[in-house]
C-alpha cells in the first residue's frame, strides 16, 4: 500500500462508540419505548457524553425505506440512504449531539452505499457525521477489493471515516487511508446474540491470531438485554 494520500489527516480521530443495535435499542427508567426512534438516540447521546464517549453510532433501520413493486412484478424494498424514516428526527439527533460533544455515524449496507455514495457522502460531511459503517460486503474478490479503496478515497475527501463491517481482515490500506479506521473480518462479541461460539479461550486468543493483520471491529461491550 502506497503512503498516505490524505494531506492533512487531523480530523481523524478514533474512539469509543455507543451502539444501539448491540443492546436491541434497550432502555430502562425511561418514558418512553426504545427502538429506531429520536427519543432512543437522544438517550443514547447523552450516555456517551456522559461517559465520554465521542461517538454515537446509529445503526440500522433509521434510512428511508418503502417496498414497491420491482419489473417482474414482486414487491421490493427500496431505500434512501440521504433521508431518515419518519421516527428519527436526524437533524434534530445531531444538533443534540453536538450541543453534548458527541458525533454521529451512520450505518450502510454496501449496496446502498454503492448506488448512492456520489450524493450521500457529500450530504454527511454537511451535516457533519462522523463516519459511516459499511456492512454486509461479505467478499474478498478483486472487485469489492477496489471498492473498498473507492469507498476509502470517496470518504476521505468528504472528511468521513469508515468502518467496515461484514468485511475481510485488513490488508494495510490504512496506511494509505487512515479514515478507514477499523475492519470486522472476526467472530465478534456481537455472535453472542445468537451463538456460544464467542468463548474465553476465543477471546484471548484473537490478540496474537487475526489482530496481526490490523485493526478489528470487535464490538468488545453491551448491556445486558434479556
Amino acid at each position: 500500500n502506497p503512503p498516505c494520500a490524505i494531506e492533512d489527516a487531523a480530523w481523524i480521530k478514533p474512539g469509543k462508540v455507543t451502539w444501539d443495535w448491540w443492546p436491541k435499542w434497550m432502555v430502562s427508567g425511561v418514558e418512553f419505548n426504545g427502538g429506531v426512534n429520536t427519543a432512543t438516540y437522544l438517550h443514547y447521546a447523552d450516555f456517551a457524553a456522559e461517559a465520554g464517549f465521542p461517538y454515537l453510532l446509529i445503526d440500522e433501520g433509521w434510512s428511508w425505506w418503502e417496498t414497491r413493486p420491482g419489473n417482474d412484478g414482486k414487491m421490493t424494498r427500496v431505500t434512501d440512504i440521504t433521508r431518515a424514516v419518519k421516527d428519527v428526527d436526524l437533524p434534530a439527533i445531531i444538533e443534540h449531539c453536538h450541543k453534548k460533544g458527541v458525533r454521529v455515524w451512520l450505518w450502510l449496507t454496501w449496496s446502498h452505499c454503492d448506488a448512492q455514495m456520489a450524493e450521500a457522502f457529500p450530504l454527511y460531511e454537511k451535516w457533519g457525521i462522523a463516519g459511516v459503517k459499511v456492512d454486509f460486503m461479505n467478499r474478498d474478490d478483486q472487485w469489492m477489493v477496489n471498492w473498498y479503496h473507492k469507498v476509502a478515497r470517496e470518504a476521505a475527501k468528504h472528511h468521513l471515516m469508515v468502518d467496515m463491517h461484514g468485511a475481510y481482515k485488513p490488508t494495510g490500506i490504512s496506511r494509505t487511508w487512515p479514515n478507514m479506521l477499523t475492519f470486522e473480518g472476526v467472530m465478534g462479541l456481537e455472535c453472542c446474540k445468537w451463538s456460544s461460539d464467542i468463548t474465553p479461550q476465543h477471546n484471548v486468543t484473537l490478540p496474537f491470531t487475526r489482530m496481526l493483520a490490523g485493526p478489528m471491529d470487535y464490538t468488545p461491550g453491551g448491556f445486558n438485554c434479556l
